[in-house]
């Protein structure tokens, strides 16, 4: 030990000892005691260079049926490497069996193999992605809506609380509507809250954000929490607390309203109490 550190007391220190132990005993329990997880969904969106191809061929629907090139051409080296003169070649389309060749694609004997090279070839992926304006990051908004339940009422004055944002049956967003996934984000309005790092620091004042949003009533307004590092801490405290609550988010956002204001707890939660001791271990 460096000099001129003092030692800690064999009892104090015993103490720490032994609750770490605890801690590390009751992690388990708490984790095998937590609710069932939900089955999980089947998705409707194929993996990124399946859909990728899909994309690719609407767009050439579209090019036909408009008579109008807006899509600019893949480079020589990718049309050879997809392998389908029927998608990549402008001397096809006047042929007058193109449409229904190109609507019958999938049955095509060369549609799986232009797949699996779009799936083995990362640089062919993104000249495919380049021409299609079809990025990773579109493909995965697409998958997410694809299973999120649509909730939010027409009217966004509505909302006051968790409870009025309802399943209405429908799911945000599929395939087969033909609608763009960005222009269904952005009709639904859906908002995200981001917690940016910095260890326990950020985590703090990510708790009080957490505490202000809840105490003016707008923590049910946000439908997405996006965190990193220290703001990814709170996040899955947050997301634990939420989960293990008999009676879900609202019970958690009245818990999380600061004291001493009339509408708060009568005393701190246990939740946040456990936090609070965190920085000084």
């Amino acid at each position: 030990m460096p000099s001129g550190t003092p030692a800690q007391p064999d009892g104090a220190r015993d103490r720490r000892v032994n609750w770490l132990k605890s801690l590390w005993i009751s992690i388990p329990s708490l984790i095998s005691g937590q609710k069932e997880e939900p089955e999980p969904v089947a998705e409707s969106v194929p993996l990124y260079h399946a859909r990728l191809l899909a994309v690719y061929r609407e767009l050439r629907v579209r090019e036909v049926g408009e008579k109008e090139h807006f899509m600019p051409s893949l480079p020589g080296w990718a049309q050879a490497a997809i392998d389908l003169d029927v998608l990549t070649s402008d001397t096809l389309e006047n042929d007058p069996r193109w449409p229904d060749v190109i609507e019958k694609l999938e049955g095509h004997p060369q549609w799986q193999k232009a797949i699996d090279a779009l799936g083995n070839n990362p640089r062919l992926q993104e000249a495919v992605a380049a021409v299609t304006a079809y990025t990773p990051s579109k493909w995965l908004l697409e998958r997410e809506l694809s299973v999120r339940d649509r909730t939010r009422p027409d009217n966004e004055e509505e909302i006051t609380s968790a409870a009025d944002i309802q399943k209405t049956g429908e799911k945000s967003w599929s395939p087969d509507s033909g609608e763009d996934v960005y222009h269904a984000a952005a009709v639904q309005n859906l908002r995200g809250l981001c917690f940016s790092g910095g260890g326990i620091r950020s985590a703090t004042f990510c708790l009080g954000v957490l505490q202000a949003l809840a105490d003016f009533g707008n923590l049910g307004k946000f439908d997405y929490l996006s965190t990193v590092s220290g703001g990814g801490y709170i996040h899955q405290w947050l997301a634990s607390w939420i989960h293990n609550d008999p009676d879900g988010f609202e019970s958690v956002r009245k818990k999380l309203i600061p004291v001493p204001p009339d509408k708060s707890p009568a005393r701190i939660p246990g939740q946040i109490m456990w936090l609070r001791r965190i920085p000084a271990i």
